[in-house]
């Protein structure tokens, strides 16, 4: 890299300073890409130009986390970024969709494209900012856009990295926002667009979310789809294929850890009946195996029941199966199981999140241990098999709280449990973990299968390894056999595929285990207990502490809103 004065490099044009240690080497470079691209007379982020920028093809890029997921070996494309992607192609520009979920992303066809759409969870933020700054290495006047979950609840640290931030839903920002730099501008104004002007942050208010869900996603958008067979895919690649499909955007319910009301707003919304049907009959050509990804797919039993209505009708369920996510209160409603199986649902994903009551009430999940109970009897007597999602970590759990959970989860049959890690945004103030609480020295943690708070009633490391143990009793080679003894071939299948899928969840746990060892023996008691006037003092992770700054969030606000309920 050349060497530049040191006026130069602290240029008003240089949109951020470079603080971050363990990270400078790449913010140094990035720094370098924008300085040369904005004297050199290329694409100049900080400045609205007056002319526009003619665009023909765009590349959207989806990559894997830096650590191993349960879903690295399921081609499944996160469903927004192929929508996006076809939004664009359906207006005219030539679009291909890489997700590294599917296959490698050629950078060939990228580095020669005029726009990069990127979109990450934030487990793969860090993979997915190299990733953007290469590109603008080698094509400075490409125009880098990003958004999705990560980059609409980091916004800032997105900025640095990116010309252009998309928060939440991109269906109609995306278009405006491209036609915008077609004609040099402006972009004040623009619903949801975050962008830097004079190194100045500017983001946009959210005027609606979008109500005409009638767009679908051309699946040949996608590079290297495989029509090949989920079985064939299995026995030669040990890798599965899944089918995604939209009926409903959003959620009625407002459980206080979860991020959907961020992502699409308070509205709940459906698709048109017959374009859901009409998107089956298309995709039935590349899979057999779908999921229904909304939110909520079954918050609305009346539209619901003309989806199941209009499958049944259709055969659906006689050449495909289909899962969902959805929560107890369906078991209330029988006519609606029986349609949902007839339907061709095999699955039911279900929010359990704990069986502590007073948890459950806490995060207002709205139901209850009892509830539970019943209606994983109702789904059994339904022929539906149980995928359960668990949050651990919680205020109230102690040691032993995920072993209970799987033991539970191994008595009642569930055909699969996901054990998350309780977790906030930095900066969130619906979470009663202050900033000092929160261990997120890399983006690369986030996502779920590592601890990144101090838990209140046992150390992080114990409750990484019990995430650990947990999932390895339930994905064990040993009911792996008992299932195919009993003849249980499905399951035993299932078990076999999640046991070889999470051998590099496992080594990277163990090894993450240790490092939360050396951080946490000051902020505990000798009964395991976090101390609170120990942990205030604590010293923030310089991602906490930027975000930190950036909502006002502060450990007296959180200690007095959540206090004495929480802590």
């Amino acid at each position: 890299m050349p060497k530049y004065p040191k006026k130069f490099l602290s240029s008003p044009a240089v949109p951020y300073i470079c603080t971050d240690k363990p990270n400078a080497k790449k913010c140094w470079v990035f720094r370098y890409v924008i300085l040369k691209s904005c004297i050199g007379g290329g694409y100049c982020p900080m400045y609205e130009q007056e002319t526009g920028k003619k665009i023909v093809r765009i590349a959207c890029v989806q990559l894997k986390h830096t650590f191993p997921t349960m879903f690295d070996n399921v081609v499944l494309p996160r469903y927004g970024l192929p929508l996006i992607g076809s939004i664009l192609q359906n207006v005219g520009y030539e679009v291909k969709v890489f997700d590294e979920h599917v296959a490698p992303v050629d950078e060939k066809w990228v580095m020669e494209s005029d726009i990069l759409l990127l979109s990450a969870l934030t487990g793969a933020a860090n993979r997915t900012y190299e990733f953007a700054a290469r590109v603008k290495a080698k094509n400075p006047d490409i125009i880098t856009i990003m958004g999705g979950e990560h980059a609409t609840n980091f916004i800032e640290e997105s900025l640095d990295w990116v010309d252009f931030v998309i928060r939440g839903e991109g269906d109609e920002a995306i278009v405006d926002l491209v036609k915008s730099i077609e004609s040099g501008g402006p972009f004040k104004g623009l619903s949801r667009v975050s962008y830097r002007d004079n190194g100045t942050s500017v983001h946009n208010p959210i005027t609606a979310s979008p109500t005409d869900l009638g767009e679908t996603y051309n699946i040949d958008i996608i590079h290297k789809y495989p029509k090949e067979k989920a079985l064939g895919m299995l026995i030669k690649h040990k890798r599965t294929k899944v089918v995604a499909v939209q009926a409903s955007r959003g959620c009625p319910f407002s459980c206080s850890f979860c991020i959907v009301h961020k992502l699409f707003g308070p509205n709940y919304r459906y698709r048109d009946t017959e374009d859901i049907i009409d998107d089956i009959r298309e995709k039935l050509a590349y899979g057999k195996d779908f999921l229904f990804v909304d939110n909520l797919f079954t918050g609305n039993s009346q539209k619901t029941g003309r989806i199941l209505d209009r499958m049944i009708e259709e055969g659906f369920g006689k050449v495909a199966e289909f899962s969902a996510f959805s929560r107890i209160h369906v078991a209330e409603n029988p006519e609606m199981l029986k349609k949902l199986r007839k339907a061709g649902f095999r699955t039911l994903i279900m929010g359990i999140e704990s069986l502590d009551n007073d948890t459950l009430n806490r995060v207002n999940k709205q139901q209850s241990l009892d509830k539970i109970n019943k209606a994983i009897k109702a789904f059994h007597d339904a022929g539906l098999f149980i995928s359960a999602t668990y949050v651990v970590g919680n205020e109230e759990d102690g040691p032993g709280s995920v072993d209970r959970i799987v033991k539970f989860s191994v008595d009642n049959n569930f055909s699969q449990i996901i054990l998350l890690s309780f977790w906030g945004y930095p900066g969130d103030t619906e979470t009663p973990l202050f900033p000092e609480r929160l261990i997120m020295t890399s983006f690369d943690y986030f996502g779920g299968n590592y601890v990144v708070h101090f838990p209140k009633k046992m150390k992080p490391s114990t409750l990484q390894r019990e995430m650990m143990r947990g999932s390895k009793e339930f994905w064990s080679l040993k009911r792996c056999l008992k299932n195919a003894l009993k003849l249980n071939f499905r399951t035993a299948i299932n078990i076999l595929f999640h046991h070889y899928s999470y051998q590099g969840i496992w080594r990277q746990q163990a090894k993450y285990a240790a490092y939360l060892e050396s951080i946490e023996q000051d902020y505990y008691d000798e009964k395991g207990n976090l101390v609170i006037e120990r942990i205030k003092n604590r010293q923030l992770d310089p991602i906490v502490e930027r975000a930190s700054k950036v909502s006002g969030l502060t450990v007296n606000s959180q200690l007095q809103k959540y206090a004495p309920q929480s802590l």
